[in-house]
This record gives C-alpha cells, structure tokens and sequence, in this order.
C-alpha cells in the first residue's frame, strides 16, 4: 500500500486527537488530587474549584468548560467502578478495550451529558436521582418541607383557603440560595406556630411545579393564599423583607373592627343568624398577625372581631368583653351577654386555637349543615361512652329564645346526665325537611324533642316526645335522667341522608364573588404594572409594542369607517367624456 507525504501527515493528526481523547483529561489533575486521594479529599477539592469556577460566580469565558470539566472529574473519582476502569485503562468506557473517549464518537464528555439514555442535562439537574455527587452543597438528610406538583395541588392549594403558606425554591447549585434559606428557617421558627405552613420546592427536581408556579430565578420566594400564589417582589432577600412579604398577604379580612355599642351588640345578637359563637379580642391599635391568622383559619366556624382598648367603654361593660389589652373573650352562649370562656393568660395563637377547638359551636346550635352534624353529634364509639343528642323540632323560631333559656336553667342543677347530653334545634319547614322525614317527623302544632343515639356515619337510634312549653321541662329531664342511667331504652332505628348546608353559596354567587375578587386584584395591580412599564427596560418595549399595536388597529379601522362613509366616485370623481359634435 503507498502512502504519500500527505496521507502521513493526516494520519498523525488523527493519531494525535485520538489519542488525546483517550488520554489527555486526567481527573486528578483537573481537581489537583493524588491517585491515593481518598473520598473526604476529592470531596474537599470538589467543593472548592466548584465554586471558584461557578458561572454565576466566575466571570471568565472559561468558567462554563472549566466548572464541566470538574464536575466529570468529580464523577469519575467517586464512582468506584469509573475510577477503577479510568486506572486500569485511562478510560471510564464500560468496554474499554473498544476505545474511544467515553462511549460516544470520541468525544470525552459525551457520558456526561447522556443520563438514562437521553438529554444534554447536566448531572446536578438530578438530585437525588441517581447523581454520584448529590449532596454537593448539603450533606444534611433530605429537606422534610420539600413538595412536588402532586402534593401542591392536591394539599397546598386546598388548605390556603384556610392556611397561609410560604414557600422557598432553591437550587443545589444556586450560592445565595444557602444563605436566603437561613432567612426562610428564621421565618419559620417564628411564624409557623401561629399558623403559617412552610414548604419548599427544589428548582431542578419539579421544573413542572416551577413552570406552573412562573418561578424564573432562584431563590424565589412566593405566598400561597386562597387558591391563589404571590411572587417575592422586593429588591433583595433578608429576614426583615421576607417578614414584611408575609405580613402583607395575611387576610385581614376575616376579623372586623368595633368601635361602637350598636356594632358590638349587633354582632352578639346575630349569633343565631349565621349560627356561629363569636370571638373578640382588644388591641392597643391594630391585631397583632396572629390574631388575623386565627381568624382566617377558622372562619367558616366562627365570626372574629375586634377593638381599640379605649374604644367604647360603655360597650366593655355591657357585654362583659375583657380590657386587657390582646385578652380574647369567646360569646358562644346567644340566650347570655357575657362571654362563655375568656383567656386568663397572655394569648397566642396556639393558646387561642385551642380555646376556639374546644368551642366550635353555639351551646345550642341549629343543625344546619352535615358538618355541624358530624360535630354536634358524632358517632358513638362504644357503649360506655355514648352521647345522646336532643334535638328540638320548632314550629316557630321565635321560640328559640325561650326554649335556650329553660335548657340553660336545666344545666344549673349540674345533673351527671347532663355529661352526656347535648341540645340543638331545627325548624321543620328548612332544608333538613327530608333528615325529619326519615325519622317520621308528624308535625301536630306544639314544639317536639327528638332524642338520638347515633351509631354510624348513616346509622341512629331516635324517640319522639312532646315538649309543649319552654317552662315544663320537668317531664323531658326525668325522661333524659333515666335514659343516661340505662332505665330506658330507644329502640326505633333509621339511615339518615346527608344534611343540606343552608349557608353555601349557589353557582350563580360563587361565580359573582370570584368575578368580583378579580376585578379588585387587577384595579390594586395597576400600580405595580404602570411602575414595571415606565420604569424597566423590558416593560418599555412591552409598552411601545401595544402602543405600536394599538395605533396600528385603530388606523386600520379609521380607514375602513371613512371608506365606508364616502360615496362612489367622491374621492376620484370620474373624467368627464370628451364632447362629440
């Protein structure tokens, strides 16, 4: 076979770059480690050139191929059976006796690349994946606020109708990140026992969550509040940014200001209306946060107020309401003035979620929804243990006043049977007209008391019995004292149906509320979208685009309507016909 001069030549450049793929990246040399390094020192190495070389850190042109290069050095060495082919062979190829540098057309970085067997991603983008060095940045265990898409959606969002939620998202490979996270733990430390849930999102393991979320850089931080998410929008992260953040997307809308007698007693005697007891705190000023937390975690069960210390005396006395400043009184009794319980200490949220637990309905409630039902009357779990529930059939609710007031002078005579006996009421022309028709309600004119024993979610045993004046309740306790004792029994048996909830919103509502709320966000984001037009250089050339548009359409449609608007011929009129003789 003849060679020539020049195919001698192309030959040893070929020879020279393969052999350069083979040989020329040495991992010790590019992380500056020995061949006996151990674990611990290849770790150390790592770490330090990783910053150095970190593009977001490093402003050099090379920084990207050198911080490449020394997370596939990095690779190498900590992967046992790589470092082990790389030593033997000066390859990391599964098959080294194939040649070529690293399993794919000669090119050195190609396994780097290729995770699973597709994508040009770098291996950081998979923590805890399967990448050899996923604890770079934190050897701690594995973040315990960290949520997916999955858990947003199915638990994050339904709860911020009832729960603030403050979520961080970081990268592994994000510097500041470590150090916005110190601040987020701050936050959590001081806020989470007063109802604010913690999560947090990593960047590169849930893109999809990011996506959904419009995270564009990390660190972010974002508030999660009735359905709806609100991006950290200060110019820089500290503990005293991120506070203010939150502060100013707690509800506030959830505990109403007092500052008259009429506001006071109008809200105490609403009570039966809405069918909720009524919590009211006193303040110096304005509610400390925890207060408006509270009330937004449990308004579906209670109405929240409250007022300035100093604000109506003549109203403090009347209702007995506590002048200590931050003291919350709960008004869970309607047919009484004062409150049911008060707090005696210095309240917090904790303190205060615990009193507001342990009061969750009026001392005589009307059933009016399968919740207060469940509540009111839950299923016995055993036979030493059962409670009786005595439910009151009115003709008239205006009787409701009399009737609460004989059941709060049985409950003075503090009877052990009391225990185990709770009172409630029901109209029998409301909602719950088919619940009474199961339980074979007859309506014959006078007030009747329905005693059930509740066994399982469907399952009741019920007695009927007459109780035809407020003031004669001496028959109904002697009937209840010996139902307690075990004298007497109820034997009649039903399945009731799910009770209707008489204060939920219709479509019609709901869809006008949510309208409504929309409206008013886009009136209050105004603002902040006039101040990103004019003042940044993307919201600029947004700006002049629309206008450019905008200009471009109304042309269009001038032109059209005057074209309209001329008749034929009235803008270039026809010459006239030459004249024949």
């Amino acid at each position: 076979m003849c060679v020539g001069k020049g195919s001698v030549v192309v030959w040893c450049v070929l020879l020279s770059v393969g052999t350069w793929t083979v040989h020329a990246f040495n991992p010790y040399e590019v992380l500056g480690v020995s061949r006996q390094a151990t674990a611990q020192e290849i770790k150390k190495a790592y770490k330090s050139l990783a910053r150095e070389w970190h593009p977001d850190k490093n402003d050099s042109p090379e920084a990207e191929a050198k911080f490449v290069e020394i997370g596939k050095a990095y690779e190498i060495l900590t992967d046992e059976e790589k470092r082990s082919n790389y030593d033997q062979f000066g390859t990391t190829d599964d098959n080294p006796r194939q040649g070529g540098g690293g399993g794919g057309g000669g090119f050195p970085f190609s396994s780097f690349f290729r995770r699973g067997g597709g994508g040009a991603s770098p291996p950081h983008f998979h923590r805890g994946r399967g990448s050899s060095f996923a604890s770079f940045f934190d050897d701690s265990p594995p973040d315990p606020l960290l949520i997916n898409r999955h858990v947003f959606e199915r638990k994050v969002l339904p709860e911020s109708d009832r729960f603030l939620h403050v979520m961080y998202a970081y990268s592994d490979w994000c510097m500041n990140c470590h150090q916005v996270r110190k601040f987020f733990d701050q936050l959590k430390n001081t806020y989470s026992s007063q109802g604010v849930k913690f999560v947090t999102t990593d960047a590169d393991l849930d893109r999809t969550l990011v996506y959904k979320l419009g995270i564009t850089r990390v660190p972010s931080l974002l508030v999660v509040v009735n359905k709806k998410w609100y991006l950290f929008d200060e110019q820089s992260f500290s503990v005293l940014s991120m506070e203010r953040f939150l502060k100013r997307h707690v509800p506030k809308n959830f505990a109403r200001e007092l500052a008259s007698f009429e506001e006071y007693s109008s809200l105490l005697s609403s009570a039966r209306d809405d069918n909720k007891p009524r919590i009211i705190a006193t303040f110096d000023s304005t509610p400390e946060p925890w207060f408006y937390l509270l009330a937004f975690a449990n308004h579906n069960s209670h109405v929240f107020a409250w007022a300035k210390r100093t604000s109506n005396k003549a109203a403090t006395d009347a209702f007995k309401i506590a002048a200590t400043v931050g003291r919350v009184s709960i008004y869970a009794d309607a047919a009484s003035s004062g409150p049911t319980v008060s707090s005696t200490e210095k309240p917090n949220f904790e303190l205060c979620e615990k009193l507001v637990s342990n009061h969750r309905l009026l001392t005589f409630p009307r059933l009016s929804s399968q919740e207060l039902w469940d509540t009111w009357c839950p299923p016995v779990q055993s036979i030493s243990n059962r409670k009786y529930c005595i439910l009151l059939v009115l003709n008239s609710l205006s009787d409701v006043q009399d009737y609460d007031q004989a059941i709060s002078q049985m409950k003075k005579s503090e009877l052990k049977y009391l225990e185990r006996v709770s009172f409630g009421y029901i109209a029998p022309h409301s909602l719950q007209s088919a619940f009474l028709e199961v339980l074979h309600y007859s309506d014959n004119g006078e007030a009747q008391v329905l005693t059930l024993l509740r066994t399982g979610e469907f399952d009741t045993y019920y007695h009927w019995q007459s109780w035809p004046r407020a003031s004669s309740f001496e028959k109904v306790e002697t009937f209840l004292i010996n139902l307690v004792s075990g004298r007497t029994k109820i034997s009649n048996h039903a399945k009731v149906p799910v009770l209707q909830d008489e204060f939920a919103d219709n479509y019609y509502v709901m869809l006008a509320k949510d309208l409504l709320q929309t409206v008013i966000e886009f009136v209050l984001s105004l603002p902040k979208w006039a101040t990103w037009f004019l003042q940044t250089e993307d919201g600029f050339i947004v700006l002049s685009l629309l206008m450019m548009m905008v200009f471009i359409f109304g042309s269009s449609i001038l032109s059209a309507f005057s074209s309209v608007a001329e008749p034929p011929g009235a803008r270039y009129p026809r010459p006239p016909r030459p004249h024949q003789d």
